[in-house]
């Protein structure tokens, strides 16, 4: 397996991410959805038919 170091990277973010929230999955996604709330951004996409 070839190793990339941009793929590295994101692991390494994404596991220091999840441990930040002791690796329980409903925490972190409490804590995306109160960073989209503080947001102004209009986070949301409508499906058109």
């Amino acid at each position: 397996m070839i190793n990339d170091p941009i793929v590295d990277e994101v692991r390494r973010y994404r596991k220091e991410h999840a441990a930040r929230y002791g690796n329980d999955l409903n925490r972190i996604v409490e804590a995306l959805r109160q960073k989209e709330r503080e947001s102004n951004h209009n986070n949301r996409t409508y499906a058109t038919a």
